[in-house]
């Protein structure tokens, strides 16, 4: 529901804001929010993390400007399942990385969101023919 309504506002703000805009206010509401959330159990940051905190913020807002652009140029039906291949992503990496391997929930769950993508995808072809 939240991240459906983040794409509509994405492309409601992007006839009137720019990208950078939209990222801005988008990363300071999330900052003021997480904050919130840690503070009770936060645990100072070690030195040895900077560099991977560091790569995760810039590759993030490389991501994010990209999601943004997409989607307030195109429709966020043809966006959206795009940005699915993320959870491929996400499993390979806790694979490769933490030798983990997905359950099958995890799996259905991913199914689930994947088949929806398509089965949107094929309803806006339809509907734009």
């Amino acid at each position: 529901m939240c991240y459906a309504l983040s794409s509509v506002l994405v492309r409601i703000l992007g006839r009137t804001d720019s990208t950078q805009s939209m990222m801005f206010w988008m990363t300071g509401m999330l900052s003021v929010g997480a904050t919130a959330l840690a503070l009770p159990n936060w645990q100072p940051i070690k030195r040895e993390h900077y560099w991977i905190i560091l790569g995760v913020a810039f590759t993030g807002a490389i991501g994010q400007w990209g999601v943004t652009e997409a989607f307030k140029r195109a429709p966020a039906a043809s966006v959206a399942p795009l940005e699915y291949s993320g959870l491929a992503w996400v499993m390979l990496i806790d694979f490769f990385v933490w030798s983990a391997i997905p359950t099958w929930t995890t799996l259905a769950g991913a199914a689930v969101i994947i088949g929806s993508g398509l089965y949107l995808l094929r309803f806006e072809a339809r509907r734009a023919s």
